[in-house]
């Protein structure tokens, strides 16, 4: 998806940016977060509102870190090979994408360990 919208609707830069600003240039994490980030929450409806001295205040229900781990689990939820997801996180160290996500991992392998298999569901 983002490769098609880099090829076909976003604006050329010499930088081959995805989400470039108005003159070509690398988004501020600040910029990215208010008019990328709040705006893609707020059109899903993902905003929480808050009363901060007697004001209602709206702010994201997510940060942008939550997006990243629900990513990587729904890749192991699926079972892509662990190797794959230390690539796609860009961790340098398959320890890392362990440690990080080693809760989910045990979860998958023990939903795993309760399904029958192919041999013990056939039936003499």
């Amino acid at each position: 998806m983002l490769t098609h919208y880099r090829d076909h609707l976003a604006m050329a830069n010499k930088y081959d940016l995805v989400f470039p600003t108005a003159g070509g240039r690398w988004q501020s994490l600040d910029n990215w977060r208010k008019r990328g980030f709040r705006e893609a929450c707020e059109r899903a409806g993902l905003m929480d509102i808050e009363n901060i001295d007697g004001q209602e205040v709206a702010s994201p229900r997510y940060v942008p870190y939550a997006l990243r781990h629900y990513f990587a689990s729904v890749l192991i939820a699926s079972g892509t090979d662990i190797a794959k997801i230390k690539t796609l996180m860009g961790h340098t160290d398959i320890t890392t994408t362990y440690s990080v996500y080693a809760h989910l991992i045990r979860e998958v392998e023990q939903t795993r360990s309760r399904r029958p298999g192919l041999i013990s569901s056939i039936r003499h």
